[in-house]
């Protein structure tokens, strides 16, 4: 399995997470018209690691970036869920992770659309792909 898939997996059931967003969990894009709360994961970079004397690459830090969508009415809940995803991708152990490391939220609001998002980028060091 994938680092993508064994994520998914995880979050889509996991008991702080899943109760405030539902099934509304999704890859790469957020779909027209889907229910909000939402959070869209996608990997944006997938940079390898060495480590001196071992003769190459032995592992990688993938560069994944969560976006919690949410409406005007609730817009509050991107403090709650921003904590529930954090916990959540800490208790991570798929494909031999080993570390997260969180970068600081940025929060937007789209006047097109009327919706909040908040962009949350998170390195994962584990020694897969």
């Amino acid at each position: 399995m994938s680092i993508e898939s064994d994520m998914y997996a995880h979050l889509s059931i996991d008991g702080n997470l899943a109760p405030l967003i539902g099934t509304h969990l999704y890859p790469d894009v957020l779909p027209q018209g889907a229910t909000l709360p939402a959070v869209v994961f996608a990997r944006i970079s997938t940079p390898a690691y060495n480590v001196f004397g071992t003769g190459g690459a032995i592992g990688c830090r993938p560069r994944f970036q969560y976006t919690i969508w949410c409406s005007a009415e609730n817009e509050a809940s991107r403090e709650t869920i921003t904590v529930a995803l954090r916990t959540a991708l800490r208790a991570l152990r798929a494909a031999h992770l080993q570390s997260v490391t969180f970068e600081l939220p940025r929060d937007s609001h789209e006047p097109e659309t009327g919706l909040w998002r908040r962009d949350i980028d998170a390195l994962l060091l584990h020694d897969g792909e």
